[in-house]
């Protein structure tokens, strides 16, 4: 509009000062003075015009932003609740169903599973089973739609959601890596920690001797999801956060994912380490991780199917 407007004033004023020209009424120089104007008019105009463009979208993204602060959370911390301190780490499933609103098919239905301390179990199923969502219910990102979710025999939702994910630890298949140091992507766990107390982490997670050859060594910045590194080198710096948190209970979910073999084959024995006397919940496809575990757990039809256990004194292993 804006345009065609410039187009019609602009031939409105060639014509008429034409005109006012051909009779005297208007020097030559009058109306190149008229034409300048015009052009200069129409620059203020095109700048309010996207000013209100703008103004419109600020105000449709400050209505979103306003949905997503009214909106009620799903996890809510009782008034009662009470701090865990450090869990021992028993982890107990009791008839848990879970569906994720009122119209859908459940994921989990009469899902029961107990992982005792310092025990590895495999979770295993197709995609779309249920086994992330059994994971984000141990952080208690999601509460049970029935049923009871239990740690150390207490109710999750008695406890305070600070000590409940101060004791539980979790790896996922991409590596979380915030824009800043390496210092503070390892810390970020533990942020009182020594220097001494992060370097035997990241020791024993595989990752100093890389971490000691980039330019700053654990002060060179990582830039944005830790674009500098490697994939496996943003899981070792994840392993070694998670060492660094020393959480009685650990998650893996799909830690091996997107690796390529030589990344995964570097990964196995920091995960080892990580996994060694920690309660272990694992998700994962991989054969060579799941064979790590004390046992399988299928997820069928949500509910928990067991399989053979895979180490000990057993005449084979199943890997599901």
């Amino acid at each position: 509009m804006v345009d065609l407007a410039e187009l019609v004033g602009m031939m409105t004023i060639v014509l008429l000062g034409s005109l006012a020209v051909s009779d005297g009424s208007l020097t030559l120089g009058g109306l190149l003075i008229f034409v300048t104007y015009l052009g200069k008019l129409y620059s203020p105009v095109r700048d309010l015009g996207s000013l209100g463009e703008t103004v419109f979208e600020a105000a449709a993204g400050a209505e979103r932003v306003i949905e997503v602060l009214d909106e009620k959370p799903g996890v809510v911390e009782r008034a009662d609740a009470v701090d865990l301190g450090r869990a021992k780490g028993r982890i107990s499933f009791e008839a848990v169903d879970f569906t994720y609103g009122p119209d859908t098919i459940p994921v989990l239905s009469d899902f029961s599973l107990e992982l005792v301390p310092g025990e590895m179990v495999a979770l295993t199923g197709p995609s779309g089973s249920g086994k992330s969502t059994a994971a984000k219910m141990m952080m208690r990102l999601h509460d049970p739609t029935s049923g009871r979710l239990m740690i150390d025999g207490r109710d999750m939702r008695d406890a305070t959601l600070e000590s409940l994910r101060r004791n539980v630890s979790v790896l996922l298949q991409e590596a979380l890596i915030v824009r800043g140091s390496v210092r503070e992507n390892i810390k970020y766990a533990r942020p009182d920690a020594s220097d001494e107390e992060m370097i035997e982490a990241a020791v024993a997670a595989g990752a100093h001797e890389f971490i000691q050859a980039l330019p700053d060594g654990y002060a060179s910045d990582l830039g944005e999801r830790g674009r500098s590194l490697s994939s496996g080198q943003r899981q070792r710096v994840a392993i070694a956060r998670a060492l660094l948190a020393d959480a009685p209970v650990l998650v893996l979910d799909e830690p091996s994912t997107g690796l390529d073999a030589a990344s995964r084959d570097e990964i196995v024995t920091p995960l080892r380490r990580l996994t060694a006397g920690r309660t272990t919940l694992l998700i994962s496809h991989d054969p060579r991780l799941i064979e790590q575990a004390d046992r399988s757990v299928r997820i069928d039809g949500g509910r928990a199917i067991p399989t053979t256990p895979l180490r000990g004194n057993q005449p084979e292993r199943v890997l599901v």
